[in-house]
């Protein structure tokens, strides 16, 4: 890379994966190794390959590329089922080892009874080139399914996705037009072009299946394959599209099975086989295949259930009753294979019993390095200790989260603690084996089963027609706000200019244009932010009310604050008196030295003008529910109608995460406005606060201080107070990950804005607070709130 070293762009590209999949994963750079995912039990895995991204013109165009290369792989992490796959290509390697066995009939067969074994031999290398081209073909298809589903789960991944293929593709289609006899791999070129690329680019052209097939065929091609895109809910219905996709590919099949069988021959009878392997890879591609050994030889489900489809896309007659039939013929298959997996079951537990301790042994340790894999890949340094020890205020938040997000994704997560709770002497049952396998079973059975209902529903739905021309538009728009969002991080990372205009006193609409994050923090990239402003909060909550009642009675308190706090930040505005004056104005205290040294008169110097401003940040997420967020509302309260009192501008905001379309993104509340801070009736709207989902903490950060940097001026002191009760935790944003983006930002914060940040942790479990945040305050109630914040406002702001 031009910009940056390859330690940078790894972790770079980390950082986006986690963000994508919610949780953390081992991604490493690698050169000329093809990128591939990979799936070992609970453990994940990403290859990039980096020299994927040659064709790039410029530093922004190829990070964007990486970035779209990383979120293809996430989406086959998040979506794609292996299990499946991994039945394919084992099917490769037994239908490989036929080949040896039908070319030794051939040689031990009499000359009169060869001939038919040399058509054997024939179909055998057929049925091998096709099983090693569908599991290339699953491939193809799946790719285009996870970019769709991963592309709507965050925009940017979109843009960046679409940067990555118009590259490749565009690449590969002026290689194809070099071809005049295509071969198998390239005719599969052109259907994933149709899956990957052509469902935005409407004047795309094959170039090698018009040389092989009619018009009219290529059409349902087309259709085939941007429908398995948009339109398929499961890895069993676009298992199913490659079988048919298959199908119009089986006469150059059987033409490059003939040609191969005739060296084959040859070979035998001369005993050398040498040039077999080179006509092999012609057709089946050894780098292609070891890629796909890579990401499809593993054993695990889907990670997350697919979003429905978005458009209708309704297939002729006789493309529905091909995939039907296709998809009864695996469901059929599956089964056989099942019960001859059974029959040999009580051999293979028998074997386990033999084993013994050693297998529970091995089980246990297995566990436990993978238990020790994880904590390290999230841990980078002392932060994570607190982190991990709050795992109940971590299931609270979660459990509220979940009420707002996809059930069955919070159903996956409840499954996946259950298992990782298992007693693993338990789990290792000879009857609670032989109990999931056929839970299972069932399962992928049942599944199975549905896929053409599922399609019907998809397709009878009220949903809007696909439609190309505007996928292009969509795909344009998201990339080239990709691209902007890079170079503006390559802007700031090489130190060209600050990322927004210094403050101007006067408020922004936050409203219009929330701004970007990017340049502060790359760990928020396709977070979406729904912003409520302040004159959408006119009713009271539950806990607003109850703490409105208790304000009442805090007046007294409010005076003593406010006297304080002007003492404190306002000193060099009071107006400094010098008595014992010869000439000035009368000072009336000193009239009895009329009569002695006539020193009657004082002079008044006028105080240097100071200007304060003051946002506060409320943790309105799930965990901060009764108590704690009545807490937070009066400490609001005390400081807002202080601020008031003596004229220092404040505006409070809240966050938390909630459903935003199909994603979990943050929603930030504006109660007061720097400009209202006069007015009793919108300092009154924090009243209107409640608590539900998680916490986004680094990005409500951002937005808090921005909403405070634009507006004030240059020689305002400002300060940001986060109320908060710990650690930030939101879908694929927690622990040492999370804490660590925070302190970043608060530190550029300070370094480019010059914003003090204090923590502010008040009530019971609280105490994280200190460990984020370097200057804080915890209290136990709001009644001792004004004395700490003036002692740690006095040490940050050196007063």
């Amino acid at each position: 890379m031009k910009n940056s070293n390859n330690v940078s762009i790894e972790k770079k590209l980390r950082r986006y994966a986690v963000g994508l999949l919610g949780h953390q994963v081992d991604l490493t750079l690698g050169s000329r190794c093809g990128s591939y995912s990979h799936k070992n039990g609970k453990r994940e895995s990403i290859v990039i390959d980096q020299t994927m991204s040659e064709f790039a013109k410029d530093p922004a165009q190829e990070m964007s590329v990486l970035f779209g290369i990383t979120a293809h792989e996430c989406g086959h992490l998040l979506y794609s089922d292996f299990a499946e796959y991994r039945k394919y290509w084992q099917k490769v390697e037994e239908e490989q080892k036929e080949i040896e066995m039908a070319g030794q009939r051939v040689l031990d067969a009499y000359p009169d009874e060869r001939q038919e074994y040399i058509e054997e031999l024939s179909a055998q290398i057929g049925r091998y080139i096709r099983a090693a081209k569908l599991v290339e073909m699953i491939n193809s298809i799946e790719d285009g399914a996870v970019e769709q589903q991963i592309g709507r789960h965050s925009r940017s991944a979109y843009g960046h996705v679409a940067a990555a293929r118009n590259g490749c593709v565009e690449t590969e289609i002026e290689q194809l037009k070099q071809v005049i006899d295509p071969t198998i791999r390239d005719c599969m070129s052109d259907m994933r072009h149709f899956a990957t690329y052509a469902y935005r680019v409407p004047s795309f052209s094959p170039q090698c299946l018009p040389k092989i097939l009619p018009e009219d065929e290529i059409r349902e091609i087309r259709d085939l394959c941007i429908w398995s895109r948009i339109a398929t809910v499961s890895s069993q219905e676009r298992i199913a599209v490659s079988e048919v996709l298959m199908d119009y590919l089986q006469p150059l099949i059987d033409q490059k099975a003939d040609e191969i069988t005739e060296s084959y021959v040859e070979g035998l009878f001369r005993n050398d086989l040498s040039d077999i392997p080179s006509l092999m890879d012609q057709e089946i591609g050894a780098n292609d295949t070891a890629i796909e050994a890579g990401s499809m030889n593993s054993d695990s489900s889907p990670s997350r259930p697919q979003l429905p489809p978005e458009y209708s896309m309704k297939l002729p007659e006789s493309l529905r009753n091909k995939l039907e039939e296709k998809m009864n013929h695996n469901q059929e298959e599956n089964q056989n294979s099942d019960s001859s997996s059974n029959s040999g079951s009580s051999n293979l537990n028998s074997s386990k019993e033999d084993q013994g301790s050693d297998s529970s042994s091995d089980s246990s340790e297995m566990n436990q390095g993978s238990n020790s894999e994880n904590e390290s890949s999230s841990s980078t340094n002392s932060s994570d200790d607190y982190c991990e020890s709050t795992s109940e205020n971590s299931q609270e938040t979660n459990s509220e989260e979940n009420s707002d997000e996809n059930q069955k994704e919070a159903g996956l997560n409840t499954e996946k603690s259950s298992d990782e709770n298992q007693d693993p002497k338990e789990a290792g049952s000879k009857t609670q084996d032989q109990k999931g396998n056929s839970e299972e079973t069932s399962s992928k059975q049942n599944n199975s089963g549905k896929i053409s209902e599922e399609m019907n529903n998809a397709e009878e739905a009220d949903l809007p027609e696909f439609n190309a021309e505007q996928e292009e538009l969509r795909a344009k728009s998201a990339l080239r706000e990709s691209l902007e969002r890079i170079e503006r991080q390559f802007r700031m990372e090489e130190g060209e200019n600050e990322p927004f205009a210094k403050g101007t006193g006067k408020a922004p609409s936050l409203e219009e244009n929330l701004p970007d994050p990017g340049s502060f923090s790359d760990r928020h990239e396709g977070v979406t932010t729904q912003f409520i402003p302040d004159y959408k909060h006119t009713d009271l909550s539950y806990t607003g009310r109850s703490a409105k009642k208790e304000c009442e009675s805090m007046r007294y308190a409010v005076n003593a604050f406010a006297r304080k706090m002007k003492a404190l930040l306002l000193f060099k505005a009071d107006d400094e008196e010098i008595a014992g004056m010869r000439s000035g104005k009368i000072n009336r205290r000193q009239l009895y030295r009329a009569l002695t040294d006539q020193k009657v008169f004082k002079k008044c110097n006028p105080g240097e003008p100071t200007s304060v401003k003051i946002q506060v940040l409320l943790d309105l997420s799930g965990s901060m529910s009764g108590e704690k967020l009545e807490d937070a509302i009066k400490a609001s309260y005390l400081l807002t109608e202080a601020c008031a009192q003596i004229q220092i501008p404040i505006s409070v905001m809240g966050h938390h995460t909630a459903s935003i379309g199909f994603d979990s993104g943050m929603v930030l509340h504006q109660y007061l406005k720097f400009k209202d801070y006069k007015k009793k009736s919108a300092r009154e709207r924090i009243f209107s606060a409640e608590a539900t989902g998680a916490n986004r903490d680094g990005l409500a950060i951002f937005f808090a201080g921005y909403d405070l940097y634009k507006n004030s001026e240059s020689q305002d002191e400002k300060i940001l107070l986060v109320i908060s009760d710990g650690c930030p935790n939101h879908q694929g944003y927690r622990g040492s990950y999370a804490v660590n983006d925070v302190k970043e930002i608060v530190e550029k914060m300070k370094k480019q804005w010059d914003i003090h940040t204090v923590g502010i942790g008040i009530g019971y479990d609280t105490e994280h607070v200190h460990q984020i945040y370097d200057d804080h305050v915890l209290v136990p109630d709001v009644d001792n709130l004004s004395k700490e914040l003036l002692k740690i406002l006095k040490k940050t702001l050196k007063v």
